[in-house]
């Protein structure tokens, strides 16, 4: 064809095609058949006439890659080239479905491994076992409406990242088809310096672990509006599945929606966090070596802190000092803590008037999927103490206590102690006990509101208590809606106990 371009109407070839540019021309392979099928079953080249990879555009309505197909655009001389499998080079015209079988083969090397460009495109993508190469600091882009990470397509990631590809996958959302959502439910690794992009159109779902073995780049990001105006997206790990993790200390990047996150690895940078800032768990962090710790921003945290499904255990607070006392004294207002876990270890508040919890003494702020596993005591008179925050007039959701909770102080309860905020499909079960006034499975004192929220937890409370397997005392503009508690419930002397409320003059709504 003219200009050393070939140009293939509905290809179905089996044999080989090859294209080299002229000094002014670039070397091209168009298989397209805008209404129709291309199938592509052997082997496929382009390079520039100065050795360079050259450009494949394979597109239509449907597109199949045979496991015996080989797109290549690279080189052994010169840089890798680009190749464009399910839409055209300006993005445009997107396949309805695109196939690529397990053992095709699409490369796009240059000399050196020198980094060239693939983009695999469709409205439905499926990908099985094939290899997807771009060689390093190269780009290999995946663009589907919505997009789901099997393990046969965590496979094909790793091993271009692990070349050095740098890896995006991008969904851009579309009518009949889910909201445009990045499901991981496969683990990713990797262990050379390149980027994996998480780009959704809606939310990037986390139920496998994404591990940067090296000094690898994560960047996620929410409600792309490629496509269309996208909203209500959000990273959301599922802490019982999934993790980000970057186990080389000190290596590593991220980023979330444009914000660059600062890393924590150990415990003294961990109690290095300020009153400001965007903070990150790196990976675990066992503190069972570490003594002292004071708790963070005792007069309140106003920045981001992910714990990106990562887990801190161990770590013992004995305060004598702060009138709030937890991981966090006090998350303000404008804080956000979030996708974090604590087991084990314990808290203990000693002073009079404080909140004591294992996540914060107190909440003002917003809580997002947090878990406590530990034990927390409120040794002080009129303190407030809960498996998760002492003092709640923020908003806690989707988070869980399971610990033990004791003191003779005011209210103690399996997640808060006094909640005068929200809290939402939130849950605690364990132990409260002792001889406070307000005692309740997941809150002790609510005159904020409690929603889809339950308790599993062994209550057991003194004479004259409050005792309820949910909540003690639900006092006046307490409302409690479509929660519930089952465990064993019991008081002293005097004691008004409840298997939902110990007392009640607030409302419920079943």
């Amino acid at each position: 064809s003219a200009g050393g371009n070939v140009y293939a109407l509905a290809g179905n070839r089996g044999g080989v095609i090859q294209a080299t540019g002229t000094k002014t021309v670039a070397g091209q392979v168009w298989l397209t058949a805008p209404n129709g099928t291309v199938r592509i079953t052997g082997t496929v080249e382009a390079a520039n006439a100065d050795g360079s990879g050259g450009h494949i555009i394979a597109n239509g309505q449907t597109v199949e890659v045979e496991e015996t197909a080989l797109l290549s655009t690279s080189s052994s001389t010169g840089k890798g080239g680009a190749i464009w499998v399910g839409v055209d080079p300006i993005g445009q015209h997107p396949a309805k479905k695109v196939t690529i079988a397990p053992g095709a083969k699409i490369l796009a090397m240059g000399a050196g491994n020198q980094g060239g460009f693939i983009e695999t495109s469709g409205d439905a993508l499926k990908l099985d076992g094939a290899t997807i190469d771009a060689g390093e600091d190269g780009t290999w882009v995946i663009d589907p409406l919505t997009l789901t990470v099997t393990a046969d397509v965590a496979k094909i990631i790793d091993a271009s990242l692990d070349d050095g590809t740098n890896v995006t996958e991008q969904t851009t959302g579309g009518a009949g088809f889910a909201a445009g959502d990045i499901n991981v439910d496969a683990a990713i690794t990797w262990s050379s310096a390149a980027t994996l992009t998480l780009s959704s159109f809606h939310s990037v779902n986390v139920n496998a672990a994404i591990t940067a073995t090296g000094d690898g780049t994560l960047t996620i990001v929410t409600d792309n509006n490629i496509n269309g105006t996208s909203s209500g997206g959000s990273l959301n790990i599922a802490l019982d599945k999934g993790d980000i993790q970057f186990t080389t200390q000190g290596e590593g990047a991220l980023t979330i929606n444009g914000t660059h996150y600062t890393l924590i690895w150990t415990v003294p940078e961990l109690q290095s966090v300020g009153t400001s800032g965007d903070y990150a768990l790196a990976a675990n962090i066992n503190a069972a070596s570490f003594s002292g710790f004071a708790p963070i921003a005792e007069k309140g945290f106003s920045g981001i802190f992910d714990g990106l499904g990562n887990t801190i255990s161990n770590l013992v607070i004995d305060d004598p000092v702060d009138l709030y006392v937890g991981l966090f004294g006090q998350i303000g207002p404008d804080g956000v803590v979030q996708d974090i876990r604590l087991v084990g270890g314990s808290d203990t508040g000693n002073v009079t008037f404080v909140g004591v919890g294992t996540l914060a003494g107190r909440n003002q702020g917003t809580i997002i999927d947090a878990e406590a596993d530990g034990k927390v005591k409120a040794v002080g008179s009129l303190t407030d103490a809960g498996g998760l925050v002492g003092v709640n007039t923020g908003t806690i959701t989707g988070s869980s206590a399971n610990g033990s909770v004791e003191g003779d102080s005011s209210n103690l309860g399996g997640l808060v102690g006094d909640n005068t905020g929200t809290i939402i499909g939130s849950s605690a079960s364990g132990s409260v006990e002792g001889s406070s006034p307000n005692l309740g499975g997941l809150v002790g004192d609510n005159t904020g509101t409690i929603d889809n929220s339950r308790a599993d937890a062994r209550v057991n409370g003194g004479a004259l208590a409050k005792v309820g397997g949910l909540v003690g005392y639900n006092e006046a503009g307490g409302v409690i809606r479509h929660s519930s508690a089952t465990g064993d419930v019991s008081g002293g002397f005097g004691a008004e106990v409840g298997p939902l409320v110990g007392r009640n003059k607030g409302e419920i709504i079943p």
